[in-house]
């Protein structure tokens, strides 16, 4: 939107000119920030982002009699887990695997694609190979019986999911009212890297940030510029991190630490989520993606017996008939 009102100042020649160091900054974030300018320029800078972790619980697998999940786990090592410990036991049923809000689609981040066609807005579901690929996994996780229940939500927060693949802060959002209640309440709970594809290894999904841009038309560009440059400065990066906010610096002395003034952190293996390099976005996002509901597609995936071609057929026309109205409104 404020690339369409004329309301981005492109950095990369006052980052040139005023000696902005970025080596600050990991090139991941860069390289997402500039997947948003139809150019590829440097749009903003940010000092934080977005990103998934893998929780689980060791009383669910101990219930089960399962070896915990590891810190280098394929997507199929993973989903041979979440078989093992999907079931009842003492009345109550188990799932093995659960995701938080819109996280169905950290597998498909680690695959550097879009959805829709960023010139054009075609989608690109049925054409593209990785996007099949991604929906082959699911599949595999949606077919394990009793894995997925509409009407049952929040199963790792009720210690009845094993694992669940959900946004960093996820441990600061349940538990009890007090510190000590939600310690121990998540006592047996941690966190581990995403699983990898086989053919790429150790690779995180893709993070998500929102950066901060300067207006053109401003008359104080050099004192913006000041302000990106606390953003992504060490020190304000490393006041963010402690607080418990995912730093967009690659600094590992500043990751270790994470949440450190967060008591819902405490003795959790936190650099799990950094432990593998973040996957690069695509080298153009595409504005387009918005109007494929993938979340809202694979809670209906989940629950019919609908195969894989006839699930990217009807998403595909969905997301067209979005598009195209959005087109028309413009």
């Amino acid at each position: 939107m404020l690339l369409d009102l004329d309301m981005v100042q492109p950095l990369d020649e006052m980052v040139k000119e005023y000696g902005i160091d970025l080596s600050t900054v990991d090139p991941s974030f860069i390289a997402l920030i500039r997947s948003q300018d139809p150019e590829g320029r440097l749009i903003g800078l940010t000092g934080n982002g977005g990103i998934y972790g893998l929780f689980y619980n060791k009383e669910v697998f101990d219930l089960f009699g399962v070896p915990y999940p590891t810190d280098n786990m394929t997507w199929d090592e993973l989903i041979d887990l979440a078989k093992k410990t999907t079931g009842t036991r003492d009345g109550n049923q188990y799932v093995g695997l659960e995701f938080g809000s819109d996280t169905v689609d950290a597998a498909l981040l680690q695959l550097s694609t879009t959805l829709t066609d960023p010139d054009t807005g075609g989608v690109l579901l049925s054409k593209d190979p990785k996007f099949t690929k991604y929906m082959e996994l699911m599949k595999k996780i949606y077919s394990i019986p009793g894995i997925y229940n509409p009407e049952e939500k929040d199963k790792f927060m009720q210690k009845t999911a094993a694992m669940e693949i959900n946004w960093h802060g996820f441990l600061t959002w349940f538990g009890g009212e007090t510190p000590e209640e939600r310690a121990e309440f998540k006592k047996d709970m941690d966190i581990l890297p995403i699983p990898s594809w086989p053919d790429i290894p150790e690779t995180a999904p893709a993070v998500h940030t929102a950066p901060t841009v300067i207006n053109p038309y401003s008359e104080k560009k050099e004192a913006a510029l000041q302000v990106l440059q606390a953003i992504i400065s060490i020190e304000n990066q490393t006041k963010a991190t402690r607080k418990g906010t995912i730093p967009a610096t690659s600094d590992v002395e500043i990751r270790k630490q994470f949440g450190a003034d967060n008591p819902d952190h405490q003795g959790k293996n936190v650099m799990a989520m950094f432990q593998h390099q973040f996957a690069l976005p695509p080298a153009r996002a595409s504005v387009w993606d918005k109007y494929v509901d993938l979340n809202g597609a694979m809670q209906k995936f989940a629950t019919s017996d609908m195969n894989i071609p006839e699930f990217i057929r009807v998403l595909e026309e969905e997301s067209a008939i979005k598009i195209k109205d959005a087109m028309n409104k413009q």
